[in-house]
């Protein structure tokens, strides 16, 4: 497996990186540990507050293994991929790569579906993720969870 990304700057060969290193840490949360850097993390800047479950950011690596492995008792096989489903966008900044795709997982207990949308703004150094901020829309998190009820008129 590839840690690193060492190719020349390819926005699909990066996307498919970053696709390895996150699909699948539902089942294990430590294995995406070696694709970013020493200090890097997640940033989620739609993540509501007030909810135990959620983080505006986590860095490092004992702070990464510790917060997604807190989410692993609710969902499962989580996939983004492919990559040739995502839209990539051109950005001027250095090592800097924009996509936005669709998530999908399994959540425990109900056996619903969960799926998410999401923009993903990664940056990387040294061939590594050093900061992988994730947009998505916090109220279908919420729902799915069971940490908010629909408002009237929806399912």
């Amino acid at each position: 497996m590839k840690y690193t990304y060492n190719s020349p700057d390819d926005v699909l060969e990066v996307a498919r990186f970053v696709c390895q290193a996150v699909n699948g840490w539902t089942e294990n949360p430590e294995r995406m540990i070696p694709y970013f850097t020493q200090d890097g993390g997640w940033e989620f800047p739609f993540a509501p507050t007030g909810f135990d479950l959620f983080f505006k950011e986590v860095r490092g690596a004992e702070a990464m293994k510790r917060y997604f492995t807190s989410l692993v008792p609710y969902m499962e096989n989580l996939d983004i991929g492919p990559v040739e489903n995502w839209t990539i966008h051109t950005v001027q900044a250095p090592d800097t790569y924009v996509y936005e795709y669709t998530g999908t997982a399994t959540i425990k207990g109900s056996g619903k579906l969960y799926r998410q949308n999401y923009i993903s703004i990664v940056t990387l150094e040294g061939g590594k993720i050093k900061t992988y901020r994730e947009h998505w829309d916090p109220y279908v998190a919420l729902l799915d969870f069971g940490l908010a009820r629909p408002v009237d008129g929806e399912a």
